[in-house]
């Protein structure tokens, strides 16, 4: 099912079957009824079957068609290479990683891989149509069951392209699966395969930016998940892919010289899970996401001059896929410094300093939650995670309200994963840690600590959060 061109007319005179002048910055229409033009301009995609059968050529003329594809694989390939060439940044699957336009070389070897990439590339049409087809389900089901069978062979279990399919099929989930399904939590799933696989020993390319890409996902994920820990994955790798794990690396695709480690990332849960303990660490982490965050405020300032002087389609495809990169890079640190921040809040309520930053990210993740909304929805996929980090740190029910609404968008989008319920559940850990503190009287700091968080926030020594 390739995507094929569309109208270019703007979302609002679509739905009205309006022909539309697609004027910059909104259309006649738009500017006449006074309300948001979204989209003029821009290339969309229709969905369409196609037919695998070849076409009956009659005998008295000569065959002038090219025969189809011959077998299973070279429709597997096709199919998900269709998938991989949308040049749409609403429907573009390698914001899940740039490893996977990698994947067409390796098919053919390994089944679950196969049946994933089958079932990722069946499942694609629904993020548009958002309507279930029992090939979808079938394909879905079938890669599960070949999934299960591989993890269960200790000769298949620990391959790359097993944690490849895991991954493609925590992606396939995330778009038709529901909530009853019997494997609930691929991020588990893959975290326990990053502890037990031998990745000490991958090296081709490809492996190592799956590593990243998919400890990264997990990583962030086990911020609302304390069953996922990665410290065995990283004690594997210290001596072995340790410059491409350290500074600069996270979010090396943006040549962004930002402090923020993949181990240090990783190290998020444990934090959350014992705050008492790791308090030191946890404000040094907040100091130099802050200043991660300021760094990506500028450079989100600089793609979007540079997106406003796109002048031809061919043109605002790369234009606008390395601006919604950077704004997924913003969006992402700014998570990390509300939770780290709600965290700090609870030990000094009176920090006013700490309330302020609080407010102030919170109101510019609202904003890029808006600018965001025409790349729904892979192209803002990121968003519902900033949002659950916005409301957790909300002091208000106005303010929650209004994150609760824009949360309802995006699960529209990804209904297998209820936000608001991961959004609480935060919540109510820094509201469980602030009535443990009231309880044991803790409400101060002792001032030997209070001095290390001080000197943590100023600059001072840090070495304790990247470990």
């Amino acid at each position: 099912m390739p995507g094929v061109p569309s109208s270019r007319g703007c979302d609002a005179c679509r739905k009205q079957k309006k022909k539309c002048d697609q004027l910059k910055p909104a259309c006649s229409r738009c500017t006449r009824l006074k309300i948001d033009c979204i989209g003029s301009g821009q290339q969309r995609y229709k969905f369409k079957h196609q037919s695998t059968k070849m076409d009956v050529v009659p005998k008295s003329q000569p065959a002038s068609v090219v025969s189809p594809p011959s077998n299973g694989s070279t429709l597997l390939l096709s199919d998900f290479i269709s998938t991989l060439g949308i040049i749409d940044v609403r429907y573009d699957v390698t914001y899940y990683g740039g490893f996977l336009s990698d994947i067409p070389r390796r098919l053919g070897t390994n089944d679950a891989l196969d049946a994933s990439v089958g079932a990722l590339a069946a499942s694609f049409p629904y993020m548009h149509t958002k309507q279930l087809s029992p090939d979808m389900l079938n394909k879905y089901g079938y890669a599960l069951k070949t999934l299960r069978l591989h993890m269960s062979d200790p000769a298949k279990a620990y391959t790359p392209d097993t944690l490849c399919a895991i991954y493609l099929m925590d992606i396939c989930q995330s778009w038709i699966g529901r909530r009853d399904d019997l494997l609930q939590s691929h991020g588990e799933v893959m975290a326990h395969f990053l502890n037990a696989a031998p990745v000490d020993k991958w090296r081709d390319r490809f492996e190592v930016e799956m590593l990243i890409t998919i400890c990264a996902t997990v990583a962030m994920e086990s911020f609302a998940n304390p069953k996922i820990q990665l410290d065995e994955f990283f004690t594997k790798l210290d001596n072995v892919h340790g410059k491409e794990y350290g500074p600069r690396r996270y979010f090396d695709e943006q040549r962004v010289p930002l402090s923020i480690t993949l181990p240090g990332l990783a190290n998020v849960g444990k934090y959350f899970r014992d705050p008492e303990v790791y308090v030191v660490e946890i404000a040094a982490m907040y100091q130099e996401s802050l200043l991660d965050y300021e760094m990506a405020r500028k450079r989100l300032a600089t793609a979007a001059e540079t997106l406003k002087t796109v002048r031809t389609p061919l043109e605002a495809y790369p234009v606008t896929k390395q601006y919604t990169a950077i704004q997924a890079m913003f969006g992402l640190i700014g998570s990390i410094v509300l939770n780290m921040g709600s965290v700090l809040r609870v030990f000094s309520p009176d920090d006013v300093t700490l309330s302020a930053e609080s407010a102030k990210v919170s109101s510019e993740v609202m904003l890029l939650a808006q600018d965001a909304m025409q790349y729904r929805p892979l192209g803002s996929s990121y968003i519902p995670f900033c949002l659950v980090s916005a409301w957790a740190a909300a002091d208000g029910r106005t303010e929650q309200a209004e994150v609760e609404r824009m949360l309802e968008e995006w699960q529209s989008d990804f209904q297998e994963t209820r936000w608001i319920n991961i959004a609480r559940w935060l919540k109510n850990g820094f509201e469980d840690l602030r009535l443990r503190l009231t309880l044991s009287q803790l409400r101060v700091i002792p001032g030997d600590s209070a001095a290390m968080i001080h000197d943590a926030r100023v600059g001072g020594p840090n070495s304790c959060c990247i470990q």
